[in-house]
């Protein structure tokens, strides 16, 4: 791609490409796990305190209880 040829969007879809070459086998191999194994298997728990604290806790905080200015919704 030339720089002419440059857009958010394809840089996007690139990145999203990308990511999901490199994660979907780790998450595959979760998926294919029962949810009380999850419940138990370090990994798994590992990844899902990562992605809890960079994806959700800005509005549940850190300890699932809601954060300071966060409305909640329902």
């Amino acid at each position: 791609m030339s720089v002419g040829e440059w857009s958010q969007e394809q840089q996007y879809e690139a990145e999203v490409a990308a990511a999901e070459a490199e994660y979907a086998p780790m998450f595959a191999a979760f998926a294919e796990q029962d949810f009380a194994d999850l419940t138990k298997d370090p990994a798994a728990l590992n990844i899902g305190a990562s992605l809890y604290a960079n994806y959700c806790s800005q509005c549940h905080g850190s300890t699932a209880m809601g954060a300071r200015g966060a409305e909640a919704s329902g």
